[in-house]
């Protein structure tokens, strides 16, 4: 594959892209998109040589190559530490809609916010967290520490240490081990778990990627439960291009709305890749099954003894 049939070489550059998952062209992404933000690339080893050729081969192919996900991934990345971060945000709004899933899009979103935007950068890591699909704490190091240093910056120590806490034992992160040491947290008794924090700042990241599509109002139609019997996600009814449709949301992404009773008006966003699925889902104003479709019928028996008709 590096050759022409006529038997001349190719260069190095065609040789990555006709490899666009190679080691070296993955490695060198890699090393650019890890460089901090803001900061003098060449204070890598390297940093700027790799940086300008990840920039200029993304640039060129991420495109081409529409199958590789981790393309605009990588791509929004080195965009951000070049300071375009309109255009990074951009491409990984485009890419959370169908990829929400996954954690290090949303980490990737928090870091085209700085400065006065924290609030949104803070929001977006919050959301990383709640994915769910990240089970190894060491890959979550990075998001535990901007997400512990933007709850510290407001003032929110038992949440901030809590995070400290788990980074701390993670074997590789002395720097968790060394915050927990400050002044600022003694005798400050670190929360027991951050969900609800995650949760609220979660709603604010979701609003801002998915304000292009069109809230839809929906019920509460049922649950779908394991063998044991425990409800594992709920199904949701709505009206869809002249239809009545109806789409689950898993429990552990959406877990309010396992609490939610059959018929509960509430509204959703959905998307269409690989079937419908829904991205966001909140309570709404309305009547109970208001918008699920009525029929006329008869009674036509009715068993007393039974008592059903």
């Amino acid at each position: 594959r590096a050759r022409h049939s006529s038997g001349s070489s190719h260069s190095s550059e065609a040789m990555l892209v006709s490899a666009p998952n190679g080691p070296e062209s993955r490695g060198r992404c890699t090393r650019a998109a890890e460089l901090p933000v803001g900061a003098d690339p060449r204070i890598a080893a390297g940093g700027m040589s790799d940086l300008c050729w990840a920039t200029e081969f993304l640039d060129k192919h991420h495109a081409r190559y529409p199958q590789r996900k981790e393309f605009v991934y990588y791509y929004a990345r080195v965009l951000a530490k070049c300071g375009e971060r309109v255009k990074a945000r951009s491409l990984l709004v485009s890419a959370v809609t169908t990829l929400s899933e996954k954690p290090w899009y949303w980490s990737a979103l928090a870091e085209t916010y700085e400065g006065e935007e924290s609030e949104k950068r803070l929001a977006f890591n919050c959301k990383a967290l709640l994915c769910g699909t990240m089970t190894d704490e060491k890959y979550l190091i990075g998001v535990r520490r901007s997400v512990s240093e933007s709850l510290l910056a407001k003032g929110m120590l038992a949440e901030a240490k809590h995070e400290y806490e788990l980074m701390s034992k993670v074997a590789s992160s002395k720097y968790a081990q060394a915050k927990l040491s400050d002044a600022a947290f003694a005798g400050v008794q670190a929360t027991s778990d951050n969900t609800e924090v995650y949760t609220q700042y979660a709603h604010l990241a979701e609003g801002i990627a998915f304000e292009n599509l069109p809230w839809l109002d929906a019920v509460v139609i049922d649950r779908e439960r394991d063998i044991r019997g425990e409800a594992t996600s709920t199904v949701i009814g709505m009206p869809w291009r002249n239809e009545f449709v109806t789409v689950a949301a898993e429990g552990s992404r959406f877990p309010a709305l396992l609490r939610m009773p059959k018929g509960k008006a509430v509204r959703v966003r959905v998307i269409e890749s690989h079937g419908r699925r829904i991205l966001q889902a909140e309570e709404r104003p309305g009547e109970p099954w208001d918008v699920y479709p009525s029929a006329v019928g008869i009674v036509t028996q009715v068993n007393r003894d039974k008592r059903f008709c």
